[in-house]
């Protein structure tokens, strides 16, 4: 089973991202910032929590990745079954070392994308000179046949974590 993680950049490369995910037809894909929808009054990438709204590309604070580590665990741990593989993978916007990564390591989640050793998740192009933003964790390495951070095609301004159990 294919496992893949993609920030869809708001469909910034709509067409070359459908052609690519035809092709690769994960068998699960995990989207993040899908904002074309049809409901949708306008594209809008706002990022909230609380009272608070600032526009995309949050720099989560250290206390912010605690707080979302531990309700994303949580939140596992409510459909986590005996004998389930615990892959969990996003767009946590935060680099290597911060708390976020931490606190899914003391829950015994390797993180790939780091233990690996790949130099970035994000593309040439992007301007900022963070290189990291996407991560995918799993519990039982060893079940994890191939793993690879995906650098082409671009389809995004990241380039998707791909993970095969």
């Amino acid at each position: 089973m294919q496992i893949m993680c993609l920030n869809s950049w708001g469909g910034t490369l709509g067409d070359t991202l459908a052609g690519y995910l035809a092709n690769a037809a994960p068998d699960i894909l995990c989207l993040q910032e899908v904002v074309h929808t049809p409901v949708a009054a306008k594209d809008e990438r706002i990022y909230g929590h609380g009272n608070h709204a600032s526009p995309q590309w949050p720099d989560l604070s250290d206390e912010a990745g605690r707080a979302q580590a531990k309700r994303l665990l949580s939140m596992s741990d409510t459909v986590l079954r005996p004998g389930d593989i615990r892959v969990i993978c996003g767009d946590f916007n935060v680099l290597p070392g911060r708390a976020t990564l931490g606190i899914l390591e003391r829950a015994d989640l390797l993180e790939l994308v780091k233990a690996f050793g790949h130099p970035a998740t994000r593309i040439a192009h992007y301007p900022r000179p963070d290189r990291y933003a996407d991560f995918l964790a799993i519990d039982d390495p060893d079940a994890a046949p191939f793993f690879d951070v995906v650098s082409n095609p671009e389809v995004s301004d990241r380039f998707p974590p791909t993970l095969e159990i």
